[in-house]
């Protein structure tokens, strides 16, 4: 999942020095996300807007994979250095839409899988998904970082 990666990233970003790690893997997982989109443009879709459209509209699922993949457009066009500059704060408030991407992310997956009573895989990334969110509430980041910290320096 993108977005669980997304946030893991940002939990590492945090507490240690990896942004050069963080660079590297955002293309990466944005790569993953658009090989589903992909094949499902070209092998389900060949390639007809028109047909696109109509499956947006009518599958949930559908919709809310696609609403993920054109939020996350955005996102992957501004994660380099130079976006981050020209962009200044404005760039924290763009990347802050990547909690509605992973919430609509899981709802895509969860919707997909539902149908086939397979929901064994999804509710594992959903509970990762919830924990990471759960992460960035100010007084359980507050909390981690201190017991972070503490265990840091007695080490």
């Amino acid at each position: 999942m993108l977005n669980a990666g997304n946030d893991t990233i940002t939990l590492v970003d945090e507490f240690s020095d990896m942004d050069s790690v963080s660079q590297n893997v955002r293309p990466i997982l944005f790569f993953l996300c658009c090989n589903p989109f992909g094949i499902w443009l070209w092998l389900d879709q060949n390639w007809d807007l028109i047909d696109m459209l109509k499956d947006v509209a009518k599958r949930p699922f559908i919709t809310m994979g696609f609403m993920s993949f054109v939020l996350l457009l955005p996102l992957a066009l501004t994660s380099n250095h130079w976006a981050q500059r020209k962009l200044g704060r404005r760039w924290g408030k763009l990347h802050r839409i990547i909690y509605l991407i992973g919430v609509a992310a899981i709802l895509h997956y969860w919707w997909h899988k539902a149908s086939k009573n397979d929901l064994e895989t999804v509710s594992i990334y959903a509970g990762v998904m919830l924990l990471l969110l759960c992460c960035r509430i100010p007084s359980i980041r507050k909390l981690i970082s201190f017991n972070f910290k503490n265990h840091a320096s007695n080490s």
